[in-house]
């Protein structure tokens, strides 16, 4: 999944399609890992909103 999206999103050389992992020096490992960053800050971002919207649900049980 993640080297066919590298792949995709970034065409290089012939090489690209034949490397592993060693090969993740270009820019496609660095729009991977923004990718993957941006990901990781929306599921960060839909927890905490849980969390306070459980928090806000508390408060009104207690009120």
């Amino acid at each position: 999944m993640g080297k066919l999206y590298h792949t995709e999103m970034l065409p290089r050389s012939d090489t690209d399609g034949h490397c592993n992992n060693t090969c993740h020096s270009d820019y496609g490992y660095f729009y991977l890992s923004d990718f993957h960053a941006w990901r990781r800050l929306l599921i960060r971002g839909i927890a905490g909103g849980v969390l306070i919207a459980g928090a806000i649900i508390l408060l009104m049980m207690l009120l």
